[in-house]
């Protein structure tokens, strides 16, 4: 006679697959939350770039028509 696999096993593998897929889920939930996070940044760090090369551009005059 077969034995079959008890009742705990059983659970076991469905919390097993049931903790596989929300590690997944998070994962991938963090993940596309930090993208999005670092585009912002990204962003933001380029338009400060450009904010200070106008301001240095606007404060230097015609010094930097010559340094171009």
């Amino acid at each position: 006679m077969k034995r079959s696999r008890g009742l705990s096993f059983k659970l076991a593998i469905v919390f097993l697959i049931f903790m596989i897929v929300t590690l997944t889920l998070c994962g991938i939930t963090t993940y596309l939350s930090q993208m999005s996070i670092y585009r912002k940044q990204c962003q933001r760090d380029i338009t400060n770039v450009a904010s200070y090369l106008a301001s240095l551009a606007a404060a230097e005059g015609e010094d930097f028509i010559r340094y171009k």
